[in-house]
């Protein structure tokens, strides 16, 4: 182990960097728990319709944006996270598009399954999925699904995450 530097404002700056990994891989594992718990519940909403948004009776295919939306609305009320962004990628020549979430450093795509041989992608900083959609762009309007509606919901304990 390095020596900590002499003076105590570096000293703590030093113990502060060294403890921030554990801290990190501790909240990647909190937000990944609680994005199987979401894929479990919009899973078994198919069949219960116990919130319903759109394509949400065809989860996970055509719900990659609704299903983003609701992701990040929980991360950032859960975890508080600042960072959390939907990440729209295209095929322009296709004109297809796909929605996956940028949180905490990290990529999550609830509805990869969609797509032949994937599982849901957690907590991973890139991946050959994201890379097949070359154009990437940040979406910042999300009137799509109702924010305030999702939140009521987890706090009923209906959206459980």
């Amino acid at each position: 182990m390095p020596a900590l530097p002499n003076s105590p404002a570096a000293r703590e700056a030093a113990i502060e960097r060294a403890k921030r990994p554990s801290e990190d891989a501790y909240l990647k594992a909190q937000i990944n728990q609680s994005a199987r718990v979401l894929i479990d519940f919009v899973t078994e909403n198919r069949a219960t319709d116990a919130f319903e948004f759109p394509f949400s009776h065809s989860y996970p295919r055509n719900c990659c944006e609704s299903v983003s939306m609701i992701f990040s609305y929980l991360l950032e009320d859960k975890y508080a996270l600042p960072d959390v962004t939907i990440i729209r990628g295209t095929k322009p020549r296709l004109h297809e598009h796909h929605f996956w979430v940028r949180a905490a450093g990290s990529l999550y795509d609830l509805t990869a399954q969609q797509f032949p041989g994937r599982l849901p992608i957690l907590g991973v900083e890139r991946h050959a999925l994201f890379a097949s959609f070359p154009e990437h762009r940040a979406i910042h309007e999300h009137g799509f699904v109702d924010r305030e509606e999702v939140l009521a919901l987890h706090r009923a304990g209906v959206i459980p995450f």
